[in-house]
């Protein structure tokens, strides 16, 4: 087991390579760069497990409530959603976006990583 410097370090090695080697990364990241060329990457499974990002504000701050208001705002308009489908597909390097026929593959599961952890 090697420890990779950045995501970008990590995409590299899978298509440096050759199938031997794969990349546990942020969901967020992978989508996205799963998008861009050269289009050669692909994530297997489902994610791992599901983790949200905040926004961190001085302590007793006025802007907590305004804040939390618009977010939940967002979200539930579908905004952030929006957001993600324009920056990440419809703005996809990847001609092939939807036609990707893929072989069907078990899904990975925090056992799975632990055991592949374990061996290494």
């Amino acid at each position: 087991m090697s420890l990779i410097a950045s995501n970008r370090e990590g995409s590299e090695n899978v298509r440096q390579a050759n199938g031997k080697f794969a990349f546990l990364t942020e969901s967020v990241f992978n989508e996205y760069a799963n998008e861009r060329l050269p289009c050669d990457t692909m994530r297997i499974g489902k994610n791992l497990n599901t983790k949200s990002y905040g926004i961190t504000i001085p302590l007793g701050s006025d802007l907590r409530e305004a804040i939390s208001r618009a977010v939940l705002e967002l979200k539930e308009n579908g905004f952030l959603e929006r957001l993600k489908q324009k920056w990440y597909y419809e703005r996809s390097e990847c001609t092939n976006f939807g036609t990707k026929e893929f072989k069907r593959t078990r899904t990975l599961n925090l056992l799975n990583v632990a055991s592949m952890l374990y061996i290494l």
